[in-house]
């Protein structure tokens, strides 16, 4: 009877005991933010942690925490760790930090290669024109890595003051050879007029190096003159397949009509590297005239790479009938996965607003899958858009067994900031929820703020 009793009793405060040492249940402590977490990381990491915490960042997207990068590139001098952060800002497209990038190129003495080169690219794609003394004291050095990242970076943001430098240094013999071919590449990305001579000249050289005829078709396409489109044409010919696949692409600066029928021809070529270039010369120029032959490439190209070159440039192209052939593509199960892949990625990107009844389609069919990639593919490009109307899919995501696909539909609710979702996403908050997924909610949850 006494047992009996005792036993009763430990039922009745079996509650309040449990509540007490509540605390030192395992897996059952206070967690905090994905954010918070990450900001630690940021702050107080070793080395690997914080590359590669800024390479999830890059990969992610993610400007949560953007201010707090700037403040770690501002005061770091850990070469792996700027790498990382200008890698990132390159990334996301943030242009905030050129002086301290110009004051790593200025010091090409003493730091690694990999870092100044990075810094130059970084400094061209910010269009800083600041930057443009250190890289023509670069171009007097003899490495020729960081010679031709400072000949780049020139066509990004130089003139033609930086042009004639340039053609001095083509002439000049003890100039990296290394290099000489992005020079070439360079005068037509400043559209450097007075260069048109020699680039046909190299051009039509048999004798020269390939990748100088390469980059001298390259160059003639963006300097746009009919000439230099003539000269284009005539090599066409040529049994070297990757001058050919050159000049397709240099192809899309001219105007449609004057290239449009030879590019569609293009497209039959048997080297494949020229049909990906013809199929995204044509997306480029725009050609409607080309939209069934494109379709066909999309679906039936015997090449991979020819498939997806293809559906990107039906993206581009954007037709309404470009898109409903995509949407076929997209559920016929016996098109190719990257392919089926890629199409979710072009109509995420260009016509998601006519596209939901057919991304809902994949979601349903998907959804009991184990580890499909397609939704995989079609939550993390969603998780990037900017559109509230994504609602009723990301709650519906919630929901999935996958942890990636509930952490896809969090990223996408913090993005476009939907707090009719968020006691949803309160939820997932609680104990006994994978603690990935709590770290990440609470982390949306701050977004919601």
């Amino acid at each position: 009877m006494i047992r009996l009793l005792f036993l009763a009793i430990m039922i009745l405060l079996l509650p309040e005991i449990k509540q007490l040492y509540s605390e030192e249940i395992p897996g059952e402590e206070e967690i905090v933010s994905i954010t918070v977490e990450r900001r630690e990381a940021l702050q107080y990491g070793i080395e690997t942690e914080v590359v590669d915490l800024l390479k999830k960042l890059s990969e992610e997207k993610d400007t949560t925490l953007i201010s707090e990068v700037g403040e770690v590139f501002k005061s770091t001098s850990n070469g792996k760790i700027l790498q990382a952060c200008l890698e990132y800002f390159l990334e996301i497209k943030n242009f905030e930090h050129t002086e301290k990038a110009i004051s790593l190129a200025e010091d090409y003495d003493n730091l690694e290669k990999n870092l100044i080169s990075l810094s130059l690219k970084y400094i061209s794609e910010a269009g800083d024109t600041k930057g443009i003394p250190v890289l023509e004291d670069i171009l007097d050095l003899e490495d020729p890595l960081l010679v031709q990242a400072a000949v780049t970076a020139l066509g990004k943001i130089g003139s033609k003051d930086q042009a004639v430098l340039l053609m001095e240094k083509l002439e000049d013999e003890f100039f990296p050879a290394q290099a000489k071919p992005e020079i070439i590449r360079t005068l037509g990305e400043l559209k450097f007029k007075e260069a048109l001579p020699q680039l046909i000249s190299i051009l039509n050289d048999t004798t020269e190096q390939p990748s100088w005829r390469w980059y001298a078709c390259e160059a003639l396409g963006k300097l746009g003159d009919p000439e230099g489109l003539e000269a284009i044409k005539n090599v066409y010919t040529s049994a070297d397949p990757t001058l050919r696949s050159y000049i397709v692409s240099a192809m899309q600066f001219f105007k449609p009509k004057e290239v449009e029928d030879f590019l569609i021809e293009a497209l039959r070529d048997s080297f494949w590297r020229v049909r990906v270039q013809a199929a995204s010369s044509l997306g480029e120029i725009k050609s409607l005239k080309a939209l069934d032959i494109l379709k066909y490439k999309a679906s039936r190209d015997p090449e991979h790479n020819v498939r997806i070159a293809s559906i990107k440039a039906l993206g581009v192209l954007g037709s309404r009938e470009g898109y409903d052939f995509l949407q076929t593509l997209l559920l016929d199960e016996k098109t190719p996965l990257a392919s089926r892949q890629e199409v979710i990625l072009v109509l995420i990107a260009r016509d998601l607003e006519s596209s939901f009844s057919f991304l809902e389609t994949i979601i349903t069919k998907e959804w009991e899958k184990d580890k499909s990639r397609l939704l995989d593919t079609l939550g993390k490009g969603l998780s990037t858009v900017s559109n509230p109307s994504l609602a009723p899919i990301f709650e519906k995501m919630l929901s999935h067994k996958e942890l990636t696909i509930k952490i896809y539909a969090l990223r996408g609710i913090a993005l476009n900031r939907i707090t009719s979702l968020r006691s949803r996403v309160e939820e997932l908050t609680e104990k006994g929820v994978a603690e990935v997924i709590r770290k990440n909610a609470l982390s949306t949850l701050e977004s919601l703020e």
